[in-house]
């Protein structure tokens, strides 16, 4: 039998005819139930059954005094305190400190500590004897070695202000008592001492004809050890413990501390039947992964439970339970359990600080942050606005609406967007609200959610997850609500941030319940929750040093050596508590599974739980170990290969004459000589990167605007002379340049059809930019001049013959300016990027082995010169030629192309002198595009992939591929 059996056992023996006379009193309320499900076991004739409750309802029950609510406290001390101390810090500064002082007052209640003899301020040590004579001689020390440090003449800064905040504890203290109970209310300290002071003052406690048995408790608080003497000397208490467990007979093992106090002042009654030992079976394994620890979990539950997918496991799931120390674990444990594993208890519940809905709080909040006003205009974000639409609930609501919104965001590239903009309904006007205030903020999240709330109205036939989604709401509905009436009632001055970290503060403390049978199925639990309960099997994650137990003492104002002699719980107490809960979990389990994470990062160390030394080395306990690993060694990926037959060889006849609605351009050919793969995907395939918003002008977009912006300049001289002259006369009026700088920065980058916008901030540092170039081009051209222009982004649509002599393929392009000088073509090709100028032969222009031994541009220049003379078919010379941005400063400016080869140099002046070559090795690459034997394949150099934007989809990242 377990623990809890046992006394059923016996009190069923005992008392069948009377149980329900007997109130049943656990740590827990899962102990109560797993109780009374062991006693129903028993019952062979109809009985009433006992009442089982916990101590904190047995105290609630004896107090007249209601809970009050927690943030409501927090509110109320920082009021007082205000009133106490006319130089009160603000709130924001208070709020660090506020919950830890109520915590403290808390302990000193449970506790039972003469508060204003804590909070005294000591002057001299000799008073200490006089003070604190009714303490014991170690509980008197202590206080002296704190105090001592306190002397006078060698006070430090910091121990004064220590002083300066100890006088005004106990003030605060007093009078928070003093309005709580004026309201009959209490926090969880006060109603535990309520009840110990009704004890002292020997008044009738209302709990007439019960017996009370107190079940499974350990260390105990004196306000609790004062309600059980209570109950004792009235003869109608019993009181049993657990502690018939080997380990815990040890006087070295910490959580034996409070055994021998506690089992001669509170004897059981009855005498349970001792245990008889098993063997139990441990295991330790070391995991590097946190999620690891879930999937693992999955794995012993299907291995060792008999649990298999598909199957029904076996009633083991029942007396199993999966411990997690890190309630972070709780999600990727829950979806990590294998199908078979229908019914799950969590007594934990569920974080809603974890779920959907506190995220889309926390996308309120930063969409606040992040909005600007200006003038009558409230302008937002828009990572904060897509975060929004984007979130699970809005796109369930309103799906054509959002994706509608989002198109617009992007095609006219909206940074900030105009709320009207965002009006399309009552919701999205409710949520696209600017707020200035924190009271304006929380009444926007309680309009908000309640319109959500409204929206999101579940059918009954809805999924559970819909249903689930409801329930979170409504908890944060109620929670928002509540915090209202707070700042209404209290007026409390705040800054946003102290706002924001508050209403987090808030969420994480916000638990929903399961439902669900706590009598079938896996159990997951906490520590805590583990309490008078056993299992046969036990799984224990975050069996990490500094995890479990846990090395964060709570927070406190009280130092740790007056904490000790006025016996309030320390670090050593922590301990303590921990490691009875830890030796009585294991003592009838039968397997022990102990899984931890062997990662060192940042705060963890990745060492395994101090308790597997002791139960290795002190208690001689055999345990199996493993280390789980995964293997980080680069998969080879297999080799991608298109082929050119079916579909895609009807896509590709499409680039043959006579089909004119498919040409190639210089850049696709460019990508094909780079990435065939990459080629098929962009150009035959059609697939692009999905367009998002430009923060700042992309690169792409700041050569597209000098591009436009030179067009435009000499769009009055096309088919004529440019002289020096008419060029001085564009360089004086630099205004009308900036206004045609914000035309096409409009048109451009935000994509309006009308007015004009002019850029702004760091849009105003770039297009005072692209004026220096294009001013400096102007110069240029200036000193170049007299010249004809002929034309700017020339387009042309070219055949040229495979060498079957049977196919032509489309050709297409646009040559960014043309003009004509002393017989001299020239073809020009802005280039706003780190482009080479040179090369050192045709073939290399072709060359696909490396990145570095290509110059795209060159390439591209040639490509157009060579579909000119397809086009014009006439006996101009062409000179080739790249106007690079980067250089349009350097003294040596030049538009030249030059051939580097065995230490030579050489102007390309006459692209007819390299055009033969040029056309003959661009036919072989054509050849080989619409070759249908050879299929389009991945490139061999890994360098190439490391900005290419399908990495994901040919897996390839950066390692050797397979040759086989």
């Amino acid at each position: 039998m377990v623990f809890l059996e046992k006394i059923a056992s016996v009190y069923y023996q005992y008392h069948a005819a009377e149980l329900a006379d007997v109130i049943f009193v656990f740590p827990n309320r899962r102990a109560g139930v797993f109780f009374q499900h062991y006693l129903k076991k028993m019952v062979d004739k109809p009985v009433f059954a006992p009442e089982a409750i916990t101590v904190d309802e047995l105290f609630s029950r004896l107090s007249s005094l209601q809970t009050a609510d927690k943030t409501g406290l927090l509110f109320r001390l920082y009021s007082i305190y205000c009133k106490i101390n006319d130089k009160a810090e603000s709130f924001d500064h208070f709020v660090y400190w506020g919950e830890m002082l109520i915590n403290d007052f808390d302990d000193v209640d449970k506790y039972l500590v003469d508060a204003k003899q804590l909070f005294t301020n000591v002057t001299e040590l000799k008073e200490i004897d006089t003070l604190f004579g009714y303490l014991n001689e170690n509980q008197i020390e202590a206080i002296r070695r704190f105090w001592s440090t306190f002397e006078p003449m060698q006070e430090s800064s910091k121990q004064k202000d220590f002083r300066a905040t100890w006088e005004v504890l106990y003030p605060l203290y007093e009078t928070l008592r003093n309005e709580l109970l004026q309201q009959n209310e209490g926090y969880q300290g006060m109603i535990f001492r309520d009840v110990a002071e009704r004890i002292k003052n020997h008044e009738s406690l209302d709990i007439e004809g019960k017996q009370i048995v107190f079940v499974g408790f350990n260390a105990l608080t004196p306000a609790e050890r004062a309600l059980f003497r209570f109950f004792k000397y009235r003869g109608i208490a019993d009181f049993y413990w657990d502690y018939d467990i080997p380990e815990l007979k040890d006087r070295v093992n910490r959580g034996s501390d409070f055994i021998q106090e506690n089992l001669l002042e509170f004897p059981s009654r009855y005498t349970l039947e001792s245990d008889e030992p098993e063997e139990r079976k441990i295991s330790l394994a070391g995991i590097p992964s946190a999620v690891g620890q879930a999937k693992y979990v999955s794995r012993l539950l299907r291995d060792n439970y008999s649990c298999q997918d598909g199957e029904q496991p076996d009633d083991t799931l029942m007396q199993t339970v999966v411990l997690l120390p890190d309630e972070n674990l709780l999600l990727p444990v829950v979806n990590s359990l294998p199908e078979c594993v229908s019914t799950v208890n969590v007594t934990m519940g569920y974080p809603v600080a974890i779920s959907s809905a506190a995220v889309f709080i926390d996308q309120l909040l930063l969409l606040q942050r992040n909005a600007r006003v200006n003038g009558d205009n409230t302008l937002f974000y828009y990572r904060s606005v897509q975060q929004i639409l984007h979130h699970p609930y809005l796109l369930f609501l309103m799906n054509d609406t959002v994706n509608e919104l989002s198109q617009q965001i992007l095609r006219y590239n909206k940074v900030f967007i105009d709320k009207q903009d965002l009006a399309e309904n009552e919701l999205l006007d409710a949520m696209f609200t600017f707020c200035r205030t924190p009271k304006e903020t929380m009444a926007y999240l309680v309009a908000v959610v309640k319109l959500l709330l409204q929206a999101m109205q579940p059918a009954e036939d809805e999924p559970v997850e819909r249903q689930m989604e409801q329930e979170l709401l409504f908890s944060l509905y109620g929670m928002l609500n509540r915090a209202q009436g707070l700042f209404d009632q209290f007026a409390v001055e705040m800054t946003t941030e102290t706002f924001r970290r508050l209403l987090k503060q808030l969420m994480d403390g916000l638990i929903l319940p399961f439902e669900g049978e706590p009598l079938s199925g896996l159990q997951i639990m906490g520590l805590l929750e583990t309490r008078a309960l056993d299992f046969a099997n036990v799984i224990v994650l975050s069996f990490n040093e500094g995890v479990f137990p846990t090395k964060q003492s709570a927070l406190s104002f009280i130092p740790y050596h007056l904490r000790r002699g006025f016996g309030l719980p320390t670090g050593e107490h922590q301990d303590a508590v921990f490691a009875y809960h830890f030796y009585r979990l294991l003592h009838r389990a039968k397997t022990v599974h102990l899984l931890y994470d062997t990662r060192s990062d940042g705060m963890q160390s990745g060492e395994v739980s101090r308790y597997l030394y002791q139960l290795r080395y002190h208690y001689r306990l055999p345990i199996r170990e493993a280390v789980a690993s995964f293997s980080v060694t680069p998969r080879k990926s297999a080799r991608i290969e298109v082929a050119k037959e079916g579909i895609i060889a009807e896509k590709l006849a499409k680039y043959i004459m006579p089909h004119e609605g498919k040409a190639l351009s210089a850049s696709s050919l460019n990508t094909y000589l780079e990435c065939p793969l990459h080629f098929y995907f962009t150009t035959i395939e059609g697939l692009n990167e999905e367009k998002e918003v430009e923060e700042t002008i992309e690169a792409n977009t700041f050569g597209l605007l000098f591009h436009e912006t030179m067009q435009e300049l000499y769009k009055p001289f096309v088919g004529q002379m440019v002289t020096a002259t008419a060029i001085d006369g564009v360089l004086k009026n630099v205004s009308a340049i900036d206004e045609l700088i914000a035309l096409k920065y409009t048109r451009l980058y935000l994509q309006k059809d009308t007015g004009i916008v002019h850029p702004e901030g760091q849009h105003l540092i770039l297009a005072t930019v692209i004026r220096h170039y294009v001013m400096q081009l102007l110069r240029h051209d200036r000193a170049y001049a007299p010249f004809e222009y002929v034309a700017s982004e020339k387009a042309f649509h070219v055949s040229m013959p495979l060498s079957d002599g049977k196919r032509k393929v489309n050709l297409k392009g646009f040559i960014d300016r043309i003009d004509r000088k002393e017989g001299v073509l020239r073809i020009l090709d802005y280039k706003s990027g780190s482009d080479q100028t040179t090369f050192s032969s045709i073939e290399k222009l072709f060359h696909t082995e490396s990145v570095s031994k290509r110059s795209k541009a060159v390439f591209q220049v040639f490509f157009y010169a060579m579909a000119y003379l397809l086009q014009q078919n006439d006996a101009t010379v062409v000179e080739p030629g790249i106007v690079l941005l980067s250089s349009l400063f350097k003294s040596d400016f030049v538009t030249h192309i030059t051939r580097k080869e065995n230490r030579q140099q050489k102007i390309v002046s006459d692209f007819a002198t390299i055009q033969e070559e040029f056309a003959s090795s661009l036919t072989q690459v054509l050849d080989e595009i619409f070759n249908p034997d050879i299929p389009f394949r991945q490139t061999d150099d890994p360098a190439r992939c490391t900005y290419c934007p399908f990495t994901v989809i040919c897996r390839k990242e950066n390692e050797p591929i397979d040759s086989e």
